[in-house]
């Protein structure tokens, strides 16, 4: 008993440090570019909150839980007590992301190793990908994705996946609270995520859509479909789903698309959307990496078929089928629209849980990640150290920018104007660190920036 205290409490105090790091870098990551927008709406200040939302859902979004928070969170006059909320809740969002990923490469009883050496390679990961700050750091992204990711993580790996015995877990208070209490929490949590952003309807129509087919294919048991609080969840989430879907503002938003693209819609057939959609997400350099080694992946797997741990084999089948369904839930926008590194967030992660796990299987007991995470205990926490030593200098050189930019933008109140950063302002900013950080210089101008923290008396 001591044993499970003791390595519960090392947890927790692992997590914790970790949590007080990446607070300090949302602390250095400014407000940019939308946050503004939606600082100055005012909204909860105003009482237009209600109003607000309901013009987005009929003008551009169908997004009403996300948005509901951002303008609930973002609003000028209550600032300076609601941004250190978000700061602390979206540190708390990639914490719970990291815990949820090492349950799923490890199970429930992972090792602080096993943690230290996926967190590395997922920050990483992203952090290459130029994709980090823009999920979890920029204010308003970081509501819209890097929330909700954690909360649909959360749901999969407490609710569904314990059904796993690597995976369980006692039965949870909402398990034990009766039929009233799980009725009440499944269906308001299949609504909040149905009307939170289209990707999180897509992902877990192609999560739960890659269930069914893995366990057709390697003829698994159905009986985690006799489960009635998930027909509650996924019966929500498609109403709300489709309310979200069908918002009038998002038709507007994909005709102001149309007229900006050469793509004439009407005259291609679904084989060239589904070619397009590909080719927009293995646009990226990196992407077409990544393309290459699912390919070598899946004809590895193919190969040797017979020498894999069953377990494995069914876990990266699932991976590999959840990546190609994710990607085709573009099919009807990405093939004339790129898509944006933030709504790549499920995509990328699950790329990253592929490689992972084929380096998993593929060099299994020999290869590297196994010798880091179980022979040598101390590599996966030097790596992690070395990853949060680099991010945490990053934004520290990154907050004295921004002072830097303040006080100049103070002094130089008489020409202030609405014209974005000039490039003195950018040449300040060491070029690794503009890489690492997310500041967007084109939408956001001096004037924004001292309207908002009232650096002068300007009307």
């Amino acid at each position: 008993m001591w044993c499970i205290l003791s390595n519960s409490f090392k947890k927790t105090a692992y997590w914790l440090i970790f949590f007080l790091v990446i607070l300090w870098w949302n602390y250095c990551q400014p407000l940019t570019a939308d946050d503004y927008s939606y600082a100055f709406t005012n909204s909860l200040s105003r009482g237009n909150l209600i109003h607000d939302i309901t013009n987005r859902y009929l003008t551009w979004s169908g997004r009403i839980s996300a948005d509901f928070l951002v303008l609930l969170l973002l609003n000028q006059q209550t600032l300076n007590f609601m941004l250190p909320l978000v700061n602390a809740l979206s540190a708390l969002a990639v914490v719970f992301i990291l815990h949820y990923l090492t349950i799923i490469l490890y199970g429930r009883q992972y090792k602080l190793s096993n943690a230290s050496l996926v967190s590395a390679i997922y920050i990483i990961f992203f952090v290459a990908s130029a994709t980090y700050a823009q999920n979890f750091m920029w204010k308003t992204v970081a509501i819209q994705y890097g929330w909700g990711m954690a909360l649909v993580l959360g749901l999969i790996v407490n609710h569904y996946l314990p059904s796993c015995p690597k995976y369980s877990v006692a039965n949870t208070y909402i398990m034990r609270g009766g039929y009233f209490l799980s009725l009440l929490f499944y269906a308001i949590s299949g609504v909040f995520i149905g009307l939170y952003n289209e990707i999180y309807v897509a992902f877990i129509i192609a999560f739960f859509t890659s269930c069914m087919l893995v366990s057709w294919q390697f003829k698994l048991s159905f009986n985690w479909l006799r489960n009635w609080r998930l027909w509650i969840f996924l019966l929500a989430l498609t109403i709300a789903g489709i309310v979200s879907i069908c918002a009038p503002g998002n038709f507007i938003r994909r005709a102001t698309y149309f007229a900006n693209s050469s793509v004439g819609a009407a005259h291609y057939g679904y084989l060239y959307k589904i070619f397009m959609t590909y080719v927009q997400f293995f646009r990226y350099g990196y992407h077409v990496i990544f393309a290459l080694v699912i390919v070598y992946v899946i004809v590895w797997l193919l190969r040797n078929r017979q020498k894999i741990i069953r377990h494995d084999y069914i876990m990266l089948n699932f991976l590999i089928l959840l990546l190609n369904l994710q990607i085709l839930s573009f099919v009807e926008v990405a093939y004339y629209s790129p898509i944006a590194g933030r709504m790549l967030i499920f995509i990328d992660t699950t790329l990253f849980l592929i490689l992972y796990k084929f380096l998993q299987i593929r060099y299994h007991p020999n290869n590297l990640i196994s010798k880091v995470s179980l022979g040598k205990y101390y590599l996966p926490h030097a790596l992690l150290l070395v990853v949060c030593v680099v991010l945490t200098t990053s934004y520290y050189q990154f907050h004295q920018f921004i002072i830097k930019r303040q006080s100049m933008v103070t002094a130089a109140v008489n020409e202030i104007s609405h014209q974005p950063l000039a490039d003195d302002y950018k040449a300040s900013l060491n070029p690794l660190v503009r890489y690492i950080v997310y500041f967007d210089t084109m939408r956001t101008s001096d004037y924004d920036f001292t309207h908002l923290y009232h650096l002068n008396q300007r009307n």
